[in-house]
This record gives structure tokens, sequence and C-alpha cells, in this order.
């Protein structure tokens, strides 16, 4: 796939046909070079500045750079117009800036009305962060109304003291609830309550209350943490009630908790797990088409629909329906990788690391190791140990096809390229992952011990590296014990059915 890095172009590449029309109806004119040049750059598959050049010779050409420069401006004041109160952050700010027009022109009635509305809004929505700059406001609309000055202390600062303490809170177990993301993530699971109570205690973390009368962020924020906990160490079905309470506000209140979208997209990933593990199907296509559906209305968590399509492509391998998925999504999902430029985004090379497993499972031998090239090519730009994955996946496809030739050319191309550079755990864990690939080329019928002797190291391998967490994740120290108990692989995945 081509790149480019040229912001213009990706820029108006990202824009919807509202937005364009928008900005053709309220910004452009057919005399105007900036609209002549948008066009000029909207109707280019790929970024080609010196066609660009061409078709602008003279001043335009020589000063390409700065005219570039002000059609972005152009482009960015017009989404902001288009965007205008249209989200409640924007509402807010529209809010003050109203009350600043209003302060201005010394129509001072009508500027409080406008800044108590949009305080009240603030309150509403608990957006306390505003609040510190609505205060200042109020102070500053107090001093301009003033007649005569009082030794009281004005309630604007008990108010400030309050707010700031409720932020202050707010950004503390935020915190924590990240600290604990970040531990889920990074752990090899479940872990023993033995370790979670260790790690509570690092990130001091009490048992948190839940009261119904709380704001959204305290009531939240620590039902997360509570899920969390228990998905940590295994209790998936107190975990998956948990967060599904969580979920459930959410779905009813989405506007309003909109700036937890963060921990709401973190839930939703728990709550898959969770429902995997029960393998519960029903509840984990609910949980897929919430999350597919709050990226799809949500630009900035557009990308994040790669983590619910891997998902996806979990539960086709489980329900047997891999070939419904390589024929009418996988092609739609490619489309969008392209379209979005996030080609070296990690979510999609782990995307086309599951996809390329679905497309095995469909006995699409072809189709797997084209998928697998997508993310096993050497690439400066993407993460070393993603380099080193897409070399284990490629190894797994071939013995599970199996191929022992192309196992064997695997090996001398590595030993040919280039070493990784990988961080120290990451190399332990890919030199010892290469040994083992080593002694299974040169004697495939002692796979079983080979395997049984990998399981062994791993297990003395610090848990660390971001490798070997990625091979935990694809199941891949599954695949090994399949190995050991002479089983399938694709069969074990398979089979976790719901009875």
């Amino acid at each position: 796939m081509k790149t480019t890095t040229d912001k213009l172009f990706k820029l108006i590449k990202s824009m919807t046909p509202a937005e364009k029309r928008y900005f053709k109806r309220h910004y452009g004119s057919e005399s105007n070079t900036l609209t002549h040049l948008y066009d000029a750059i909207n109707i280019q598959k790929d970024y080609d500045e010196e066609s660009i050049k061409t078709q602008f010779p003279g001043k335009v050409a020589i000063n390409l750079k700065v005219y570039k420069f002000q059609l972005e401006q152009l482009l960015l004041k017009s989404l902001t117009s288009h965007r205008h109160g249209s989200n409640l952050g924007s509402k807010i700010r529209m809010g003050l800036e109203h009350f600043e027009i209003l302060l201005e022109k010394n129509l001072l009635r009508m500027a409080e009305k406008q800044l108590k509305k949009t305080k009240q809004t603030c309150l509403n929505a608990e957006k306390y962060a505003y609040l510190p700059v609505i205060l200042a406001k109020e102070v500053k609309l107090q001093q301009i109304q003033a007649s005569d000055f009082s030794s009281e202390v004005p309630p604007i600062h008990e108010e400030a003291r309050i707010y700031s303490g409720k932020m202050l809170a707010h950004y503390q177990e935020s915190s924590k609830l990240n600290a604990l993301i970040d531990f889920y993530h990074k752990s090899k699971l479940p872990v023993s309550k033995g370790e979670l109570k260790s790690f509570l205690q690092k990130i001091a973390i009490p048992s948190p209350k839940v009261e119904l009368d709380q704001a959204i962020g305290d009531r939240l924020i620590p039902t997360m943490i509570k899920g969390m906990q228990h998905l940590l160490i295994g209790e998936y079905q107190i975990a998956e009630e948990l967060l599904a309470t969580v979920i459930h506000y959410f779905d009813k209140n989405g506007n309003k908790a909109l700036h937890f979208a963060h921990f709401y997209l973190n839930t939703l990933y728990g709550a898959l797990k969770a429902s995997f593990q029960l393998h519960d199907f029903s509840k984990i296509k609910d949980y897929l088409e919430l999350g597919q559906r709050f990226c799809e209305r949500n630009p900035l968590y557009q990308p994040k629909q790669l983590n619910f399509a891997a998902y996806n492509i979990q539960l086709a391998i489980q329900e047997g329906t891999c070939d419904d998925f390589i024929n009418k999504q996988l092609p739609k999902l490619e489309d969008f990788i392209e379209q979005l430029d996030i080609q070296d985004n990690l979510n999609t090379q782990l995307f086309y690391a599951w996809s390329a497993l679905a497309a095995l499972f469909a006995e699409n031998e072809r189709l797997s190791q084209e998928l697998v090239q997508k993310i096993q090519e050497p690439d400066l730009k993407k993460p070393a140990y993603i380099n080193a994955f897409g070399r284990i996946l490629e190894f797994v496809l071939y013995f599970e096809t199996p191929n022992f030739q192309k196992i064997t050319q695997f090996l001398e191309r590595i030993k040919e390229e280039k070493k990784i550079k990988l961080g120290a755990q990451d190399k332990l864990f890919f030199d010892c992952f290469l040994r083992f690939a080593d002694e299974l080329a040169i004697d495939p019928r002692s796979a079983k011990i080979k395997a049984q002797q990998f399981l062994e190291k791993i297990d003395q391998i610090p848990n660390e590296g971001t490798l070997i967490k990625l091979f935990q994740a694809f199941k891949l120290d599954e695949w090994l014990q399949t190995i050991v108990s002479e089983n399938s692989f694709l069969g074990l995945l398979s089979n976790k059915k719901v009875v």
C-alpha cells in the first residue's frame, strides 16, 4: 500500500462528503485559487505534488507551500464552522464565546444569562474542566457590575474549591483505572489474588464504594475498577456483570458520558474477553455491535473498529463462519484501512494476523500467506516487535499447513536478513522461538518434545516483553499445547463453542 506524508492531502481525504459540500458552498469560489487547488488535490488517489505544480504553473507552483498552508487553515475554519454546536464541548465553547461578545457590547444582563446557561450545561454533564474558566468569567462580570466593595468572601471561591476537588478526585481515579487496564494488558492471565493485591497496594486503590446518587464519574470509574479486578483473577461472570452495568449506562446516556469514551471502549474489550471465556456468543455479538457502532459514529475512535473486527474474527473461527468473513467482511475492512491510511497502526497488524488465522481455518492457504505478508515484511516504520511477530505467525501458518519446505526457506531467509533490533526481553523470547523453529525443521517428528521444552522455557522468561504478550494474546501458547497433546490447534479454537 502506498502511503503519503502530506498532511493537507490527509486532511482533505479525511473529510466527509457533507463537510466537503459545506466547504464548497460557504468557502469556495470559482475564481479562488485555493478552491481550485482543493479540487485538484481532492480528485487525486495518491498525493502527487509534481502533478499539482504542473496544473498550477508560475506563482502558485513556486509558492505552493504557502498556498497549501492557506488552504489548510481555510479548511480548518470551514470544519470548525460546520461542527459549531454539534457536540457538548462545542456548545460550551460557543456559549463562552457568546458571553464574551455580549460583555464587550456592554449587554451585561444578556451576558449574565448566557453564562448561567453555559454553567448549567457543564454541571448537568459534569464537565468540571470548563468550570474554572466559567468561574473566572463570573468574577470578571461581578467586578464590572459591582457598585461597592465587600469584605465578605465571595461564594465563587467555595465553588472553585469544590469543583477543583472533584476534578482532582476524577483524575486520580482515572489514573488508577488506566494503571489497572495497563496491568491487565501486560499480565499473563489470570493473575493470582496475591499478585492483584500487591498491585492494588502499589497504586493505592481502596475497595471502591458505589452510591446511586454519586456523579457519573464517581459511579462509573469505581464500577470499572471492580470489574477489571474480577477479570484479572479469572472471575469472568462477576466481571461481565459489573462491566455490563457500565456499558448499559453509556448506551443510555451516550452524549452525557462521552468524555469517558476511552474507558467505555476498554470496558467493552473487558466484557468481550469475559464473554469469550464464558462462551456466551449472544453477548459477544451484542458487545461487538455496540463497539463497532460507537466507533463508526465517533471519528476519533474509527481506527478502533479494527479491534472489534479482530474479536469478530475470533468469533468466526469459533462458529465456523470464516468463509463468510473472508468473502464479505475482509474486503470492506481492507478498504477501510486503505481509506484511513492506518496501515502502520498496531491495530491493523493484529487485525491482519487474526485474518490470516481465519483464512487458514477456511483452508485458504494462499490468502493466509498473503495476509501474513502484510505484517511480516520488514518495515522500519513499524515497531520491531511487530516485524518479529509477523515472522512467528508466518512460521505457525507453515507448520499448520503443513509445509516444512517453506519452513526451511523461512529459516534460511531469517539468517540472511539483518537481525531485528528488539528490546532485551523481546530478543530473548524471539531467539528462543527461532531455536525451536530450527529444531522442528531439522526433525519434524520431534515436534511434541520440542514444543514441551519451548513451553517450559516460556515459563522461565520474564513476562515483561511485548512479543510474548502478543504470542499469548493470539493463543499461540495454546498452539504449542496442541502440539504436545497431538491435537489440532485450529480445531481447539473452533471447538470453544456454546454447549
